[in-house]
């Protein structure tokens, strides 16, 4: 002691607290100490807080272990804060702040990237610049639970490559940037064409046919 004051120096030598039996190193009081209790553990003890700080802009707490087992959230303080993945750090996970998160893969962070789901068969990714990917080996199901939700597909076409199937009774599919020409279904008879703008809401079926051309067929009682 000196000055009131407890100094622990062993001139370089590796110092052995405790022989075998378990054994804490308190601070201030016995809720804050470093102790083993059992062979190979160390056990960091606080009632409020643990601090690790590295005072260098640079420095890095290292933290070598097969799993890092956490009770509770894990809390990334900082804004821009990467969650780094992988023995190259080739999946990055980056805090864009206030709006989520972005993911990316290499080291150039374009790489073609992917979340899955089950297994590597569904996945939300990108396998080019400016292209999303919904891939399934079933099915995908986009889903609207009020009765009156719409699904809004933004694009200038919309490309099916197989089936398109309307699987509802009096389905309607509108065309015309106001909806004007209307096809509905009509169960167990047809369907029903209108061309809700026009004063009679008559429609013509015509053909593009060069040779054709202007003729149709008067779905709305006028030639």
């Amino acid at each position: 002691y000196i000055d009131g004051k407890a100094y622990i120096d062993e001139l370089g030598e590796k110092m052995l607290i405790g022989d075998g039996a378990s054994v804490s190193l308190h601070f201030r009081d016995t809720d804050i100490g470093i102790t083993s209790s059992a062979d190979g553990k160390l056990d960091v003890d606080a009632d409020l807080e643990v601090e690790l700080t590295v005072s260098h802009a640079d420095g890095v707490i290292d933290l070598n272990a097969t799993t890092v087992d956490v009770s509770n959230d894990v809390k990334m303080s900082s804004d821009a804060a990467i969650l780094h993945m992988g023995a190259d750090d080739d999946i990055k996970v980056t805090h864009v702040a206030d709006t989520g998160v972005l993911v990316t893969a290499g080291s150039s962070g374009t790489d073609a990237v992917q979340i899955q789901l089950r297994d590597s068969a569904l996945n939300i990714g990108s396998s080019t610049d400016g292209q999303l990917d919904i891939d399934a080996d079933v099915e995908v199901e986009i889903t609207v639970s009020d009765a009156a939700g719409v699904v809004d597909i933004n694009a200038s076409e919309v490309r099916v490559s197989n089936d398109l199937k309307l699987d509802s009774d009096a389905a309607v599919l509108s065309m015309g940037a106001d909806g004007e020409v209307v096809v509905t279904h009509v169960h167990d008879t047809g369907l029903e064409v209108k061309a809700t703008n026009s004063a009679t809401s008559s429609c013509l079926l015509y053909t593009s046919d060069a040779a054709d051309e202007g003729l149709g067929v008067d779905l709305g009682g006028r030639r």
